[in-house]
Formats: structure tokens, sequence, C-alpha cells
């Protein structure tokens, strides 16, 4: 009898241990938490959000959701999600409760995001919600897209290169020979200037290039110091010029009064050039008559007499 009540005892005690692990598991499966307070938010679209859902703040499970009510209005359809919160949680009035899914086989969860306010929410109060990205409907888009983008661009761009290279290949069949024959006629061209220019440059030339290339560096070295030397000269110029400047302009009333002093003897010179031309036109009157008379009779230069005048016929 004592061994049965012991048996009695291990198989209550298993299965009260076994109820124990099991109120845990669903605990967690079910993200309940203990004493809690009610808040909701509204939504157009609740897509895998479910009775039971977690709700966490910036990551961490603060509750869980424990209905979803839909209320019909003129401008829509739209979810009143019932959420029961960690008694005490302090929530600012401006945090957004957004529906988010860590991947595409995570569980979707309401996620609160911290606001920079210092008002917090009262139970029951609403929390601002806002729709999440739908992943699958983002799937769906641009899988649209790409396939639009397929049959309307990159299709009937390979078939336009495949044409673009159905053409070229028969018009590269057609014309390679003949680049092939200009390419052989080049290179013998080319063997021939290769030849000619190995004939050019034999020892001798070979030896007059570099005593050119020599020249034109000695040259160089000449214009060096050419440029060199003319530098200096030009130093000189304007040392010469910032020298007669300072003179011109240490002299200047000098200089002046030189000017007006040769002005006034260019005046006088003028003025006295008519009488000199006018006795130079007498003594160039005389001169012309004096040698008109020796042209007539050249016996005067040894006072001779003057000839006799003869008449027509020698009379």
């Amino acid at each position: 009898m004592k061994r049965d009540n012991i048996n009695y005892l291990a198989v209550g005690s298993f299965v009260l241990a076994g109820l124990i692990v099991l109120l845990v598991v669903l605990y967690k499966l079910t993200g309940r938490v203990g004493d809690s307070e009610p808040y909701h938010a509204y939504y157009g679209n609740i897509t895998g959000l479910t009775d039971g859902s977690r709700v966490t703040y910036e990551g961490y499970q603060v509750g869980f959701v424990a209905g979803v009510e839909p209320e019909q209005t003129p401008e829509g359809t739209r979810y009143r999600v019932e959420m029961r919160i960690k008694r005490g949680w302090r929530i600012p009035a401006d945090s957004v409760a957004r529906i988010y899914a860590a991947g595409l086989l995570a569980e979707t969860v309401i996620n609160i995001e911290e606001g920079k306010s210092r008002d917090y929410l009262q139970a029951d109060a609403e929390i601002p919600g806002q729709q999440g990205a739908d992943m699958f409907a983002a799937l769906s888009t641009v899988a649209n897209d790409i396939g639009g983008l397929t049959q309307g661009t990159i299709k009937p761009l390979l078939e336009n290169i495949n044409r673009q290279v159905t053409g070229l290949g028969g018009e590269l069949g057609t014309r390679v020979p003949r680049i092939l024959t200009d390419v052989e006629a080049m290179v013998g061209k080319l063997d021939k200037s290769a030849d000619g220019l190995t004939r050019m440059l034999n020892a001798s030339n070979t030896q007059r290039v570099g005593n050119i290339i020599g020249d034109v560096e000695a040259t160089a070295h000449n214009f060096h110091a050419l440029s060199a030397s003319l530098q200096g000269t030009q130093t000189q110029l304007d040392a010469l010029l910032r020298d007669a400047q300072g003179m011109v302009g240490g002299n200047q009333e000098d200089l002046r009064a030189a000017v007006l002093g040769l002005r006034n003897a260019l005046d006088s010179v003028s003025r006295e050039v008519d009488g000199v031309l006018y006795d130079l036109q007498g003594a160039s009157r005389n001169m012309n008559e004096f040698s008109r008379e020796l042209r007539g009779n050249p016996g005067l230069l040894l006072n001779g007499r003057p000839a006799e005048d003869k008449g027509v016929n020698g009379d």
C-alpha cells in the first residue's frame, strides 16, 4: 500500500511539472505579460497581424495584441488593434506603433518607436499607428517592374543586338578577305620601307646624325649663353634707362630752357633764311651768266678780248 502511494506521488509530480513547463512554453509563445494596461492603434492594413502577436518597444517585448476589430467609415475600412502592455510602462505621446516584420519568414509584430516628448500616454490611449512596409507586395511590385522592363526594353534590345550581330557577321564575311589583302600589301610596303630605312641608317649616316645632334646641343648651349648675356644686357639697359629717367627728371628745367633757346634760334634762322636765299639766287644767276660767258669765250679766264660778232654769212 505504501509503495502504491509513492508511485501515485511520482506520477502526480511528473504531470504537475509537465503542466508547468507547458504553461511556460505557452507564455513564451503567446507573448503574454503579467499585469498589463490596454492601448489601441488604427491601421488600414493588418497583413500578418493576428491575436497574440507580440508588441515590442524598440525591439523589447512589452505586450501582445489582444484583438482586432474592423471599423467601416466613409473614408474606408480601418482596423482597431487592441494591445495589452505592461503596467507602468511609459510611452511618450509622440511615439509611433509600426507594423514590422524582421524578414520574409519572421513573425509580424507591432514595434513602438520611442518619441522625444516628455508627455506620456495614459492607459487606454491611442498610439499613433503607421503602416509597415509589405515586403511581399514590394517584392511583387519589383517583380512586375522587372518583368515589364524585360518585355519592353531588354528583350527588344537583345533582338536588336542579334540583328546587328547577324548583319555584321555577313558584312565581315564579305569585307574581311579584302581587309586581309590590304593588310598584307601594307605589310609588304612596310617591309620595303624598313629595308630602305636600314640602308639609310648605315655607319656613316649614323655618324653624321650623331654629329648633327652634337652640333644641335652645342647650338643650344650657345643660345643659352646668349640668352644669359642678353639678360645681363637687358639689366644694364634697364639701369641706363633708370639713370636717364633720373637725369631727365633732375634737369627738367634746364632741358626746358635749352629747348626754348633752340626754338628761339630756329625762329631767328627762319627769319634770315629768306634773305640768304635771295642772295643765293642772285649769286646763282651771276654764276650762270659767268658760265655762259666762259662757254662763249674761254679766253676771258686769261684776260683776253671778247670775241667779235659775225653775221650769218661771215660778214
